[in-house]
């Protein structure tokens, strides 16, 4: 990983502190330990197996560590905190009636609150 600037005095954002997951006996990520500031930027690389799936599984709270902690603004994540994860699929369906527009205007879609509709600010975000 790579941090793009790094803030000593705030807390962080993103605290993974020695962690450790296994499956069927093997570690996925063997003591990962990072932490993640206000402004920074980060990429996590690696060959396919090195774990980055896995963190991000952890990160989501889709998936539990066997050893060690995540904590997103101090608290462990679970299933009710507001961070999505969306699978790696082999088949696209390209007949799958969406556009880059579309996933674009759903990820405003918090924005917009429950039950209203798109504005024009809304679809200059998305245009833009």
């Amino acid at each position: 990983m790579y941090p793009h600037t790094h803030h000593e005095t705030s807390q962080p954002i993103l605290d993974v502190s020695h962690l450790t997951v296994r499956y069927n006996g093997r570690d996925a990520l063997e003591n990962v330990t990072f932490h993640l500031h206000e402004g920074e930027r980060v990429a996590v690389v690696g060959p396919n197996g090195a774990g980055k799936s896995t963190l991000l599984k952890v990160v989501a709270g889709v998936l539990q560590p066997t050893t060690g902690e995540v904590k997103i603004y101090g608290s462990i994540p679970n299933k009710h905190v507001c961070i999505g994860y969306i699978p790696q699929r082999s088949h696209v369906d390209w007949n799958f009636p969406v556009t880059v527009s579309d996933v674009v205007m759903m990820g405003r879609s918090a924005k917009l609150g429950p039950f209203n509709w798109p504005h024009k600010k809304d679809w200059e975000f998305v245009n833009h």
